[in-house]
């Protein structure tokens, strides 16, 4: 299921989080605060001596508690450093990019799942279908700006 995937992915990316996640307490506050963790857990994990073994120690609670704990976790490293949140969204298999679209299957995949599991399906690109998607809203925002302003004129006229 999903979680297995999410816990995949932690264990996929490990030293690159423990690497890169300098101060624990904002996560540990974060899952404090939502009862996922109790405060003695919170003081193990700070009472670790290196940054990395405190991160190391916050990642296998992150794992060990589930899904709330794991989506608490995500929100905060997005806020702080969205670069590595991306590690997140990976694809759990190739730890890859999820680029691309498979329109029988209806699911998000990286080019290796593609190559191995979807050679014959529909494949849009996620980035080219965003980017079609932001031009036609502006065009339709632009439009639709004289029609609102126009309007609003003519209603003002009626007062």
């Amino acid at each position: 299921g999903t979680m297995a995937s999410e816990l995949h992915l932690l264990k996929s990316n490990r030293e690159e989080l423990v690497a890169n996640i300098l101060f624990v307490e904002p996560f540990l506050d974060r899952l404090l605060q939502y009862d996922e963790i109790v405060q003695e857990e919170y003081e193990e994990t700070v009472a670790k001596v290196t940054p990395q073994d405190r991160a190391r120690a916050l990642l296998d609670i992150v794992e060990a508690k589930g899904r709330g704990a794991f989506r608490h976790f995500r929100e905060h490293l997005k806020k702080v450093n969205p670069e590595l949140e991306e590690v997140l969204h990976r694809c759990p298999k190739h730890n890859l990019r999820l680029k691309l679209y498979c329109e029988e299957c209806e699911q998000l995949l990286c080019r290796d799942c593609r190559s191995e599991d979807h050679k014959d399906h529909r494949c849009a690109s996620v980035v080219a279908e965003g980017e079609a998607i932001r031009r036609e809203f502006t065009a339709f925002k632009r439009k639709n700006r004289k029609v609102l302003m126009e309007h609003r004129k003519g209603s003002n006229d009626c007062d």
